[in-house]
């Protein structure tokens, strides 16, 4: 009966609350003003394109919209990846919307050093709209983008213990600074998207209207790919607590357990991938509270089996230890 299951793949429903889009606006709104202020700082002091910095940005932004989308109950990619990029795209100009403010505060600080005269914020935006206008023949955001890019040199810099030393300054063409700029900016917009969209992909029971939890019960190596496969159709767990951890970056197969928290629906899904960042489903098949409680006590019992081969590796290593020390005393 139990290898009669209906084997199926997930597919969001598709369904947009009003209240959990307004939530994303929200939430992604915050995620873009606070990411864009978090990036602005570091290139700042630190005047390069930071790509992992933008990876991060990228992930912080998208989950903010996330919350968005767990909080409002929203299971559509579409508008998930759509307001995901959206609010990437925000940030990219967030960015340089607080390079230019900062600039005309340096303008009004020049101004009160040099002359004693304090500036207003709008007359510092008018001297730094003409400033952009004489260096680069362009105002605004895109103005301030080509200025930055031709101010002068970029510095490179190093990071250890006693703080932050510099390490070489290169001059770039303009058009490359504007390039690794895009990249950090298109970076950011990409990694967003995705991470809203991995939001609403989650699985949802639309019966109790409450979001799957999830418990990843084993990984193994692709080569266990066919007693993984059993287990996955019929439930037979027995003998896999033993099976291998696969190498890091190596194929491999998964078994995860999805459940509805509010009542019995649950699901086992079978994944494959090469990576932690790199698994994809390829089915899942419907199981009822004992298959569940079942395939859950796999996670139990291999929890214990690597814990047991981990003291066994101590104690051979010890014992090696200990012979060796006896040799060398004889």
């Amino acid at each position: 009966m139990q290898g009669k299951k209906r084997t199926m793949t997930y597919s969001p429903g598709g369904k947009v609350p009003f209240f959990g889009f307004i939530l994303m606006l929200i939430t992604g709104a915050i995620g873009a003003v606070a990411g864009s202020f978090i990036y602005f700082l570091f290139q700042r002091h630190l005047c390069i394109p930071i790509f992992f910095l933008a990876i991060g940005i990228g992930f912080l932004v998208g989950w903010f919209v996330g919350i968005g989308i767990t909080w409002g109950k929203v299971r559509s990619e579409g508008v998930a990846g759509a307001l995901g990029a959206a609010f990437g795209v925000a940030t990219s100009i967030l960015i340089l919307v607080w390079g230019l403010r900062d600039l005309q505060t340096q303008v009004i600080d020049y101004a009160a050093e040099e002359f004693g005269t304090r500036l207003s914020q709008s007359r510092a935006a008018d001297i730094v709209e003409d400033l952009l206008e004489d260096e680069t023949g362009s105002s605004g955001l895109w103005g301030y983008l080509l200025f930055t890019a031709s101010e002068g040199e970029q510095t490179f810099y190093s990071m250890d213990s006693s703080g932050i030393d510099e390490l070489v300054a290169l001059k770039l063409p303009s058009w490359v600074s504007i390039g690794l700029d895009g990249i950090d900016y298109l970076l950011i917009i990409g990694v967003s998207w995705a991470t809203a969209v991995s939001h609403a992909l989650r699985r949802f029971c639309e019966r109790h209207g409450s979001w799957y939890k999830r418990e990843v019960i084993l990984e193994t190596d692709a080569a266990d790919a066919e007693k993984v496969l059993v287990a996955f159709r019929e439930g037979n767990v027995e003998g896999l607590a033993a099976l291998e951890a696969p190498e890091s970056g190596k194929k491999s197969v998964m078994l995860a357990v999805e459940w509805c928290p509010a009542g019995d629906e649950g699901v086992v899904v079978l994944e494959a991938g090469s990576g932690i960042l790199d698994h994809k489903e390829l089915a899942s098949r419907e199981v009822n509270a004992p298959e569940r409680a079942n395939f859950m006590h796999l996670k139990e019992a291999r929890e214990a089996h690597l814990e047991a081969e981990k003291a066994a590796k101590k104690r051979a290593r010890e014992a090696e230890k200990a012979a060796r020390k006896k040799r060398r005393k004889t």
